[in-house]
């Protein structure tokens, strides 16, 4: 139990130092001792990356609806409604920055995992083997790909909603008086906007990961 207990700080512990190191087959092997191999470890950040991506998509929401209460606004403690606001954007900045770190986590795993792949292809003899594996191969890629492609273009998304919430967040903090609520109005429908669509395209993306995940269990 003991070995047990160090051989997973271990593991835990090249996680960080790998990507560092640039020796990522000792952190593959260390996993490998509790029989996780790269498809696991990959299927692993692909489910992460779906729980990331609903708890982006509930930040930004919260911060929308932030900018709504302000805009109905009728008096009170407005550097209290600055803060709170503050703090929805910052939440929805450290999403988009946890997915990026998972993004760069699961674009490794799926190299590494197809590279691996390919070789082990390159060692079989049976031609009959050898083409099932290739197009099984080819089939998982492209089923990757269209995940892959669907969390870059959700992750551009947040871009617009994060530069429009800053915007919003900033010119609250210079101009703490209730005029500047009713200037905070007209931009109201471009950020309703921006964040809608990226509620859609997290949800796409959300769909082709676990339709990905569906044929790999």
């Amino acid at each position: 139990m003991r070995a047990a207990r160090f051989a997973l700080v271990a593991v835990l512990a090249l996680g960080v130092a790998a990507p560092l190191a640039g020796c990522r087959s000792t952190y593959y092997s260390a996993w490998e001792m509790f029989g996780r191999e790269k498809r696991d470890l990959l299927r692993s950040e692909l489910k992460g990356m779906v729980g990331d991506q609903k708890d982006a998509g509930e930040t930004f929401t919260t911060a929308l609806d932030r900018v709504k209460a302000l805009n109905g606004f009728q008096g009170g403690n407005l550097e209290a409604e600055y803060q709170k606001l503050k703090g929805s954007y910052d939440d929805a900045q450290s999403s988009a920055s946890q997915i990026d770190v998972r993004t760069k986590d699961i674009e490794t795993v799926a190299a590494d995992l197809f590279r691996e792949w390919e070789g082990e292809i390159g060692q079989m003899q049976s031609p009959d083997l050898k083409s099932s594996s290739r197009r099984k191969l080819d089939e998982t890629r492209a089923r990757y790909e269209r995940a892959h492609a669907s969390m870059l273009e959700s992750r551009a998304r947040m871009q617009p909603a994060l530069s429009l919430l800053n915007d919003h967040v900033l010119f609250l903090k210079h101009n703490l008086n209730a005029a500047a609520i009713g200037s905070l109005a007209q931009s109201m429908v471009g950020i309703e906007r921006s964040v809608g669509e990226l509620q859609t395209s997290l949800e796409s993306s959300i769909r082709e990961a676990q339709s990905f995940l569906a044929t790999m269990e």
